[in-house]
């Protein structure tokens, strides 16, 4: 009998591969199924990468077309549905790439979830030039009230996944943006009650600003395959964001420490800039590679 046989299913959606795998939820933590599943650590499960068509790259389309092959392939090893009693869950977590980060500041705290939603949509409607009515959004009130963290994700493409997964008699228990996961995750491991947090990836780089009610200012900047990690801008791309962002007047960069995440960057660059910089033990993976997990796998 399969060991996938009844288990849940993890899929992870760049811009140039789908990969499928058995779930290893809950069994270890979900950081560990997030590097292990997306972003190509070694593992001992099985997992198998399936490439988008060059010309389809970053596409919605490119993604279904190999979404769909990677669902046949997770059926087939895990033997006939008409055997099992429940279907099978999904988990899928998809590069940032695919959707959008604010955080928004105010009081929110007399808010009502569909007021806050509405506040959420007209932003990402403004600032990125879509229709509000295209995209899903997610958030998360910080502590406090006077922040959200919001996601956006195009509706088109959560549609799609959702009746490719359905069409695969499986249901979705999971669809998320990496982002808002990842730092789920790390909200006990950042001692600092001041600081940045910067992940460089394949498709984008990241920075968060985190103060002792949570996560108070985000940026992005877009990358694009073959780029070099230029340490020297990417420290001045972090002293840039901080003077955006800074959470209330009187906060000083030198009082906040950096941690590192994804792609090597030399530390010396950020030395004068900030309190100090911190590489922590998950940087080690490689978070967000273009490189196929399956060649990681083996």
């Amino acid at each position: 009998m399969s060991r996938w046989l009844n288990e849940p299913v993890t899929i992870g959606i760049a811009t140039d591969h789908v990969a499928v795998g058995p779930s290893v939820w809950p069994r270890d933590g979900l950081q560990q199924r997030i590097e292990r599943h997306l972003y190509g650590a070694r593992v001992e499960d099985a997992l198998v990468s399936f490439d988008i068509a060059p010309q389809q790259w970053a596409t919605e389309a490119g993604v279904i077309d190999a979404l769909g092959t990677a669902l046949v392939h997770a059926a087939t090893i895990s033997g006939p549905q008409a055997r099992l009693p429940l279907k099978r869950r999904v988990f899928v977590v998809l590069d940032d790439f695919w959707g959008y980060h604010t955080i928004l500041h105010g009081d929110f705290r007399s808010l009502r979830t569909h007021e806050i939603e509405e506040i959420v949509l007209a932003h990402f409607a403004d600032v990125n030039d879509i229709d509000a009515a295209s995209v899903l959004v997610r958030f998360d009130v910080q502590r406090g009230g006077r922040a959200v963290f919001a996601s956006a994700l195009a509706r088109s493409l959560y549609d799609a996944i959702h009746d490719a997964v359905i069409a695969a008699d499986m249901s979705i228990a999971s669809l998320t943006l990496w982002l808002p996961v990842q730092l789920q995750a790390l909200r006990a491991q950042v001692a600092s009650s001041e600081a940045m947090l910067l992940f460089v990836g394949s498709t984008l780089l990241q920075a968060v600003l985190v103060d002792g009610n949570g996560w108070s200012g985000y940026d992005a900047q877009r990358r694009f395959q073959g780029d070099p990690v230029n340490s020297a801008w990417i420290a001045g791309f972090a002293e840039q964001v901080f003077e955006r962002a800074a959470p209330h007047a009187g906060v000083a960069r030198e009082d906040y420490d950096v941690y590192l995440f994804g792609d090597a960057v030399d530390a010396a660059a950020f030395e004068g800039r900030f309190r100090s910089v911190i590489h922590p033990v998950q940087s080690s993976a490689d978070w967000l590679s273009s490189r196929q997990p399956a060649e990681a796998v083996q």
